[in-house]
């Protein structure tokens, strides 16, 4: 099971942007009113990347693609009448090898730097 917010293991509360924006703020030491414009730029600029048909990967934390799902026709069980979906674009997210490390065995004080296999800081968008 995930952890939650305090460590302890149980149900996962949701983050809304406003609370990553609240973290960011306390984090950084900046006024809240400077980090939502940023935030917001982020989370933009990620899903026009990925509206582009392109691959965003941050170093550290994983990837933003899409999939394309082809449409399928269904019998309904409870009515059987037949049911079509249309084809249709899935957005996914990879998490990073390192994150996915950090999430089962806990972070630590050397988590906070990049190995030398990727570069701290980068967003890399592929088409």
């Amino acid at each position: 099971m995930a952890k939650s917010g305090n460590g302890s293991h149980g149900k996962v509360a949701t983050q809304k942007k406003r609370d990553i924006v609240r973290r960011a703020a306390t984090l950084s030491g900046m006024p809240m009113k400077k980090v939502e414009p940023v935030v917001r730029f982020i989370f933009q600029a990620i899903k026009d990347a990925v509206e582009d048909g392109e691959t965003v990967r941050i170093s550290g934390f994983g990837c933003f693609y899409y999939n394309e799902m082809k449409g399928k026709t269904i019998i309904h069980p409870a009515t059987g009448k037949e049911c079509t979906y249309p084809d249709r674009l899935i957005c996914k997210f990879r998490p990073s090898e390192k994150f996915t490390h950090q999430l089962n065995y806990g972070f630590s004080e050397d988590d906070t730097e990049d190995d030398n296999s990727e570069k701290e800081g980068v967003i890399e968008v592929y088409d």
